[in-house]
């Protein structure tokens, strides 16, 4: 496609452009959003589309499906990343996982908690963990 084919292509299916707007009040079909840098801060709105079908006839079905699997996956990599902090298994939660639902958080085995504690603990955490328990006895 030759370069003047293809900005005709753009301008004739390029979306609504973005309206700068105060207090969050937005054209019809806007959704507002808030940007701020080095201390400047502007609120906007842009038309996303208020649904599905709209979305695909601003933007096209390929668009809005890459759009939707890029956050999916970030969402997917923040989920791992705080269960692989926690020590938690990642595949099971992911395996459980549905994107847009909130994870229900687990209830963990007392004894399991101890002996991870235990086995990142240094010597001296440790020494004073025993002298802790001796006394208690």
């Amino acid at each position: 496609m030759t370069r003047e084919a293809t900005e005709e292509v753009t301008a004739a299916t390029a979306a609504p452009a973005v309206t700068v707007v105060e207090e969050m009040e937005c054209p019809e079909g806007h959704t507002p959003f808030a940007v701020s840098k080095n201390g400047k801060k502007a609120v906007l709105s842009y038309n996303f589309g208020q649904d599905m079908a709209t979305m695909i006839d601003l933007f096209g079905e390929a668009v809005v499906f890459d759009q939707a699997k890029a956050n999916m996956i970030v969402r997917a990599q923040s989920v791992s990343r705080a269960k692989l902090e926690k020590g938690e298994n990642i595949e099971a939660t992911l395996a459980i996982w549905k994107p847009g639902e909130k994870l229900v958080a687990t209830q963990k085995d007392p004894e399991a908690s101890a002996m991870a504690f235990l086995d990142n603990a240094s010597a001296e955490k440790l020494e004073e963990m025993l002298a802790k328990l001796r006394s208690k006895g």
